[in-house]
């Protein structure tokens, strides 16, 4: 029972749930020095997880986390978030706030004086619906695998452990999955 507090309370900045609410009670009054603490203190690897999952620069990961943390505290003080898992929730709209800024982002590279456009805006809606399609054939097993992976942030390794396999393994897996997805995508193309 122990272990289940001390996860829990990791998974929550290491508020236990009354502590939270007083945080919460606090932020509402004006008093912010716990929210500050424990938010800062997260601060840094959250802009690390950006760093390194969405290949974020570290200003775009550090302007990116600071946003997200004044977003989280007007959410807390409105009462909209709900104590559960905090890291995984602002970690969470940390990486949709940078996908969201970077798609709203115009975007130019230039290589040697060629501008080149950013080639996620040339999926169309017919694109969007044959990758759904391409989707749908593609094995139960192997559509778990990457929605564990992509969508819902599960590293590697910890997909490893609960499927009893290597991490080598998987990543295997992981790299079929993906071709076979990719197949079948082109497959549709080509019919069409």
């Amino acid at each position: 029972m122990n272990e289940l507090k001390t996860d829990t309370a990791s998974k929550n900045f290491g508020l236990s749930a009354n502590e939270f609410e007083r945080m919460v009670a606090d932020l509402r009054e004006g008093r912010e020095m716990l929210f500050e603490k424990i938010f800062l203190g997260h601060f840094q690897s959250c802009t690390h997880y950006l760093e390194n999952n969405c290949s974020a620069s570290a200003a775009d990961a550090y302007d990116v986390s600071m946003e997200t943390m004044l977003q989280f505290r007007r959410l807390l003080i409105q009462g909209k978030v709900a104590y559960g898992n905090l890291r995984f929730l602002f970690t969470r709209m940390a990486m949709q706030l940078y996908w969201k800024w970077k798609r709203h982002t115009p975007r130019a590279d230039s290589v040697e004086g060629i501008e080149v456009e950013d080639p996620a805006d040339d999926f169309d809606e017919q694109s969007i619906q044959m990758l759904d399609q391409a989707w749908a054939k593609l094995g139960a097993a192997c559509q778990q695998l990457l929605k564990n992976f992509y969508y819902n942030n599960i590293q590697l390794i910890e997909i490893a452990r609960v499927l009893d396999k290597t991490d080598a393994a998987v990543r295997q897996d992981k790299k079929r999955c993906l071709q076979k997805l990719r197949g079948l995508f082109f497959e549709l193309i080509d019919v069409t």
